[in-house]
Formats: C-alpha cells, structure tokens, sequence
C-alpha cells in the first residue's frame, strides 16, 4: 500500500530519529522506493534538522514537493525516478547545495539550475528538456562551479544554442548529451570541443588530448 501523508510523517520521524539519536555521524535521509506519492508540508522535524545534509527520494511516486522542507544544511538532492514536472520553488536558497539528481521525471524547466551558486554537478536524463534557457539575466554565469551534468536521452535539437549557454560555465569539465537529437550530428564531437575546449568527458569518454 502506498505511504499516505500521515504514515510519511512517521517514517520521516523515526528514520530522523535514528540519523539524529543513533547515527549521529550519518547524514543521509534514505527514503528511496517508499512509493511515496505525496510530501506533507508539515516536515518540521527535517526542516530543522541540523544533521541531515542529503536527502534521498529516488524511485517514488512524487508529482510535486512543497516548498521549504528540507533542511537548511542541504548538499544533496536525489529525486530520479519520480513523475515531477518541476522542482521546488525554493531550491536555489540552499546555499550548500552539491548535488541535484532528478533524472527520469518530466522536468522541462532547468532554468533554476543557472541560479544555484553552490551546485557542482546536476544529473537531469530521461527528462522533456527542448532548451537551455538564456543566461542572459544570471548574474556571473562564468562563476558558477558547475563541473558535471548530465542532459541525456532528453529532447534538445540545437546544439550550437546549447552549447553557446554552456560555454559560460567556465569549470564545466563533464557532458553528456548522448540520446538527444542534436547529438547525433556528424560534426558533434568536433563542434562540442570547439564550444567547450576545457571539457574533460563528453558522453562519459575522455577527449582531453594528452600531454
């Protein structure tokens, strides 16, 4: 039987518990294949926890996930295998965040990515991403410590445009955009290289020429 609101409040209370009084030193929140279909927004005891640093939702049933529930401290985020049309609200006011997975959802926004001032590395395939948006209004986009994402089996068709935003994150060093329509241009791998000379990994292959 699927967790309802009220027996979710009482997984996330006793496994906070057990991170809080028993494993003081473990900092994840492990609420992987619950079959969670709904997050109640009365998550007080993991909003104000000031352990748990990573929180796990892999493989539930989440269409949606209220704003400010997670803890402040928060570094990682894991929501793939999901059915989430997008992410919360609020995600870009965790300062510490690392880590966003959310791959296999319906995710066609990322355009919250680009305002993460913390994030190294965002995990979004099997998603409905058509386009990168402009970063136009993003303050310092070279200065965004992104170094990997991961943008396969999505839905992106120009990959000069893509790759022109990408080029502005100056500390990306791995791609991967296999599964999208646009890589599967002849002159991919050549014009990549030519928008992103400090790449590292494209498509999980090294192509850094060595010394």
């Amino acid at each position: 039987m699927a967790i309802g609101t009220v027996c979710l409040k009482e997984a996330l209370r006793d496994r906070l518990k057990d991170v809080e009084c028993e494993l003081s030193m473990v900092k994840c929140l492990d609420l992987a294949g619950r079959k969670v279909k709904d997050m109640p927004e009365d998550c007080s005891q993991l909003r104000e926890s000031r352990v748990v640093q990573a929180v796990d939702l892999t493989d539930n049933k989440l269409e949606e996930i209220p704003p400010l529930i997670f803890p402040p401290d928060l570094r990682i985020l894991r929501l793939t295998g999901n059915n989430l049309a997008r992410l919360p609200d609020d995600i870009t006011a965790y300062k510490n965040l690392k880590e966003v997975s959310a791959g296999a959802n319906r995710l066609t926004d990322i355009q919250w990515m680009f305002k993460c001032r913390s994030l190294l590395y965002a995990s979004m395939p099997c998603n409905n991403i058509r386009v990168l948006p402009s970063l136009v209004y993003v303050k310092n986009p070279e200065l965004l410590p992104l170094i990997a994402l991961d943008l396969s089996h999505n839905s992106i068709t120009d990959l000069r445009g893509t790759l022109e935003t990408l080029q502005r994150l100056k500390k990306l060093r791995s791609l991967l955009l296999q599964g999208n329509p646009c890589a599967l241009q002849p002159t991919y791998h050549k014009v990549v290289k030519v928008f992103l000379p400090d790449l590292h990994y494209l498509d999980g292959v090294d192509i850094k020429p060595k010394e």
